[in-house]
């Protein structure tokens, strides 16, 4: 495929000495913050799923299952999706790791996201009362290239497809071409509609329900 060529501006700015201190004041609270839930072995994706997300994820299962591979980790999810091998990344440790994991989708998962959702062990896939959770096909963003590049790319989306069906199809105890036809477009379920058709457990409207 031949690059975009893109163009990048550069700007400075001058920061004052109390713009910068409260600059450092924000990044150690955000720091203070993250150690706090870390102790508490929460992880939070509330963003899309990219690249950093994925590394940072995947930093903090490895740095809890070293502290105690026995001792729960919940995750939060409240994610629009995004990358899908960064998304895949993130599923396969939750997987990979000895840690219990328990999912709780709170505003909405989606795409990736929900996928994310699935990865808890049996029984602990979670979601609060006005979740909502959207599946549907991987979409190919536009590409440019030459006729082999562009054969290829829809070959590798169409094994993608039917990687996330299987994988749907084995977490919710859907069969194949019911998923298939499920995510044939934008499918959004309240979480009753989730639980019903397997993608979730259970509703919880408080911590002590998890």
């Amino acid at each position: 495929m031949t690059p975009s060529n893109i163009s990048h501006a550069f700007y400075s700015e001058k920061v004052s000495p109390s713009n910068d201190s409260k600059q450092k004041d924000d990044n150690g609270d955000m720091n203070g913050m993250s150690a706090k839930l870390l102790k508490s072995r929460t992880v939070i994706i509330s963003q899309q799923v990219n690249s950093e997300l994925s590394a940072k994820v995947l930093n903090q299962l490895v740095l809890l299952e070293q502290e105690d591979p026995k001792q729960g980790i919940t995750v939060f999810i409240n994610s629009p999706g995004g990358e899908i091998f960064s998304g895949f990344a993130i599923f396969d440790m939750l997987k990979f790791i000895e840690c219990p994991i328990t999912t709780v989708v709170t505003g909405f998962a989606a795409s990736m996201g929900s996928v994310l959702s699935l990865a808890a062990d049996e029984g602990r896939r979670f979601a609060m009362p006005q979740a909502k959770i959207m599946i549907h096909q991987p979409m190919l963003m536009g590409y440019q290239g030459r006729a082999a590049d562009c054969e290829i790319q829809a070959k590798e989306i169409l094994k993608t497809r039917d990687h996330l069906i299987n994988l749907y199809s084995e977490q919710t105890g859907k069969d194949y071409e019911e998923i298939k036809q499920a995510i044939d477009r934008d499918n959004w379920f309240t979480s009753e509609e989730a639980m019903e058709f397997g993608l979730l457990d259970r509703i919880v409207k408080n911590r002590s329900e998890l």
